[in-house]
């Protein structure tokens, strides 16, 4: 079903982070894309298509006083009016203009009453992004919280604010996923105990609509919504290995899969087709057809990338036709095409 057809190189090796792959686009062709990944403090991406003049993303999570930062997650956010890029860490969250060319908002968790905690184990980190509609930015916090910000931008200037701080999860957020469904806005949240939280978009506010936590015991590693079925289904990939769906509107599960044998640390969702794709521990990329009518999955594709830690899985069009792949301490992107 699919080939590999090419590798693209990273100006920097991969962390070994969940998600660690994040992908934007600037035309409807999807020529003008780009791929990128972080290791330590520095997120890089290139254009993997023959562009002329595409840009060069190299950016450094600075703060001032601190070293040794650790980019936690990373993620482009197309909103209303720009494309912005979204870099936590344990210091804090730094929002940036999408090439990382200006600063545009930083939250610095010291400043703001979050001190690391010598007893937590994984200490003080952002983890977990969102762009709910097109002005409204979440971010997962470790204390369990997520914060919820305005991003709007006016002539050249941004402005960004702190619009609420939501509290649904007593252990930290792991990823955070948000789309728009017959009944609204939503924005689904995971943690580290495997509870998802259901969030609505009301009034330019996000309240908590319900909490699932029936399938507790292993982390919850990535997040996706298919607005296509039903009410919207809410796909969750666990630490397990295990993929499961919810109803958004009930909070019924709907489908369980033994996806991989190991953590699933990537999942992206290609809108125009109903194609999932996911990547495991398991060293495996996997790709599932969801459907409309008669069965809900079938897997379609299954491919080995030996002796490679996978840390993230993306489509590179919206049919799901082109995907890449990354791999842990590698520069190395390898791209697969139908």
């Amino acid at each position: 079903m699919y080939e590999k057809v090419r590798t693209v190189s990273l100006k920097g090796s991969v962390d070994p982070q969940v998600k660690n792959l994040q992908v934007v686009s600037f035309d409807s062709d999807w020529k003008e894309v780009y791929i990128g990944a972080s290791k330590k403090d520095s997120f890089t991406a290139v254009c993997p298509n023959n562009i002329p003049q595409c840009a060069e993303v190299s950016v450094r999570y600075v703060c001032k006083n601190k070293e040794n930062a650790r980019i936690s997650c990373s993620k482009w956010c197309p909103m209303e009016n720009c494309t912005i890029l979204v870099l936590g860490s344990q210091f804090g969250i730094q929002i940036l203009d999408w090439d990382g060319g200006n600063l545009v908002y930083e939250y610095d968790f010291e400043e703001q009453g979050l001190p690391p905690d010598e007893l937590q184990i994984l200490g003080v980190h952002a983890r977990g992004v969102a762009a709910v509609g097109t002005s409204l930015l979440a971010v997962g916090l470790h204390t369990g919280d997520i914060l919820v910000l305005s991003i709007e931008l006016q002539g050249e200037s941004y402005l960004c604010n702190i619009v609420e701080k939501l509290r649904g999860h007593l252990s930290y957020i792991t990823d955070l996923a948000s789309s728009s469904t017959t009944n609204g806005r939503v924005l689904a949240s995971g943690d580290s105990a495997g509870t998802i939280c259901i969030w609505k978009e009301e009034g330019g506010s996000l309240h908590l609509q319900d909490k699932l936590a029936d399938w507790v015991g292993f982390p919850i590693n990535t997040l996706s919504i298919w607005n296509r079925y039903k009410e919207g289904l809410i796909i969750a990939g666990y630490g397990s290995g295990h993929i499961r769906m919810f109803n958004i509107e009930t909070g019924n599960i709907v489908c369980e899969l033994t996806a991989h044998s190991g953590w699933i640390t990537g999942m992206d969702l290609a809108s125009g087709s109903g194609l999932l794709l996911t990547c495991s521990e398991d060293s495996y990329v996997r790709v599932w057809q969801l459907a409309l009518k008669g069965p809900l999955v079938e897997h379609r594709y299954s491919q080995p990338i030996h002796d490679s830690l996978l840390t993230g899985a993306k489509f590179l069009d919206p049919n799901g036709s082109v995907f890449c792949v990354s791999v842990y301490d590698s520069t190395e992107v390898p791209i697969y095409q139908m």
